[in-house]
Parts: structure tokens; C-alpha cells; sequence
């Protein structure tokens, strides 16, 4: 085995790579602000973009997770009083979450903790091109990776 060969493909590759290491991080450490994870502020921002009730059933969806794993996140959101759990309108047998005055402001001290420190980012970006690469880079990695095919 020799040395990897400089492609365009291959930078993509390490910058996605360490793009991913990066979120792992913030995904595990408690940062921002008022002791919420990223992960549980992309939970109360997915309740929030449904303006501000989502089924439960409806998040496993979107963060493509099992229910143990939905149940685990939400658990201390709802303990913190940012989320409350109620029985589904359409099915007693579901349940929907609701984000609660104190979820709302958590949400907005977050995301603006977050987007100074998004701000250079988007400042330095094209945005439309950077919403182009994304979209392109989630279709890739969406076909590669579903429905049990691999490169």
C-alpha cells in the first residue's frame, strides 16, 4: 500500500471527516448555554419547527433514531421543564411532545448562542452556494447509505 492519492474527493472526504469528529464533540459535551447539549437543542428546535407540539413518533423520524434512544434525549428536556409530554390528539396509544414557555426561551438563548458563532460562516459564505453543497453532499450520502447499499 503506498501513499493516498490528493483528490478532490479525497478533501471533501477529510473535511466532512473532520466535520463529523467536530459534531461528535459538541454532540457529547454539555456547552452553550443553560446546560443543553447540541443534540437536545436540535430536539426542542425539531419540536419548535412544528410549531412547538410534535408527535413523538414524528421525531424518531427525523432523527432517525429508535424510540429508546428518542425516549433518552427527551427524558431530561422534560425533567428540566422545556418539553411536556401529553397523549396524542389523534391517538391516545401516541405521544406528543410540547415545548413549554421555559423550552422557548432555552431555544432562543441557544440559537442565538449559536449563531455568533455561526456568524463568521455564514459571513464568509455564499449562501446559496453553501445551501447547494449541502444539499448535494445529503443526497450523496443519503443514497449511498440507505436501504442497506454501500459503496
Amino acid at each position: 500500500m503506498g501513499r493516498l492519492t490528493a483528490t478532490p474527493e479525497r478533501s471533501s472526504y477529510l473535511l466532512l471527516r473532520d466535520m463529523l469528529r467536530l459534531l461528535r464533540l459538541l454532540q457529547q459535551e454539555t456547552i452553550f448555554c443553560n446546560g443543553i447539549t447540541l443534540t437536545q437543542f436540535i430536539v426542542l428546535d425539531h419540536v419548535a419547527e412544528a410549531d412547538g407540539a410534535l408527535e413523538l413518533s414524528a421525531l424518531h423520524e427525523v432523527l432517525m433514531v429508535d424510540s429508546s434512544t428518542t425516549t433518552r434525549l427527551i427524558a431530561p428536556l422534560i425533567g428540566r421543564g422545556l418539553l411536556k409530554r401529553e397523549k396524542s390528539e389523534r391517538d391516545p396509544r401516541a405521544a406528543r411532545l410540547h415545548l413549554t414557555m421555559a423550552g422557548w426561551s432555552v431555544h432562543e438563548e441557544f440559537f442565538s448562542c449559536l449563531s455568533s458563532h455561526l456568524q463568521p460562516l455564514s459571513s464568509a459564505l455564499n449562501r446559496e452556494e453553501t445551501r447547494r453543497g449541502m444539499k448535494c453532499l445529503l443526497a450523496s450520502l443519503g443514497s449511498c447509505c440507505s436501504a442497506g447499499q454501500c459503496c
